[in-house]
């Protein structure tokens, strides 16, 4: 038999997920209060969901079944 697709959910280690979480919202906060590119703002935000989105997608692997 051909090999198999499985996925499967490796749990994501959350501290690092968190802390980048808080430094993106503190990034925002203090840099938005600067006057910064509200774009530049969207970017940072944008790239935090992406990588807690990404934290949580299931693994793809192959393994040759029986």
């Amino acid at each position: 038999m051909g090999p198999r697709i499985m996925g499967f959910m490796q749990k994501p280690d959350f501290k690092p997920l968190l802390a980048l979480v808080f430094a993106a919202s503190v990034s925002i906060r203090v840099l938005g209060r600067a006057g910064q590119d509200p774009q530049l703002l969207q970017d940072f935000a944008d790239g935090a969901v992406a990588a807690v989105q990404l934290a949580f997608q299931p693994t793809i692997s192959t393994e040759s079944g029986p």
